[in-house]
Formats: structure tokens, C-alpha cells, sequence
């Protein structure tokens, strides 16, 4: 457990860090991280057992 809620906000606030998820006003999280981004870095820092589950059905 302590993986699947330690690895998520570091990596997302390298984004912010980074100024690659900074804009203007107020947002959720979701609006400003880069998804793509997230989830290849979430996948390079994980070992082979993975910690998430990428659901890529088209939402209607």
C-alpha cells in the first residue's frame, strides 16, 4: 500500500517542479498533470509487479 500512495505524488509534483503542470487559476490535479507523462514515469519507477491498471475503454 505504501507504494501505491508514495510513488504518485512525487512524480506529479516533478511536473510541477518543473513548470510543465503550471497554469493559471485553480484546478484538480487532473487538468494539469501531463496523463502520458504521469504513467510512463509511473511505469519506469515501479518493479515488475505492477501497482496499477490502465483502463483505455472509450468512455461514452
Amino acid at each position: 500500500m505504501a507504494r501505491v500512495t508514495g510513488i504518485p505524488l512525487p512524480l506529479g509534483m516533478s511536473q510541477i517542479i518543473d513548470d510543465t503542470a503550471r497554469r493559471p487559476g485553480v484546478h484538480p490535479p487532473e487538468a494539469v498533470i501531463d496523463p502520458e507523462r504521469f504513467f510512463d514515469d509511473l511505469d519506469r519507477n515501479s518493479d515488475d509487479t505492477s501497482i496499477y491498471i490502465v483502463d483505455r475503454e472509450p468512455i461514452p
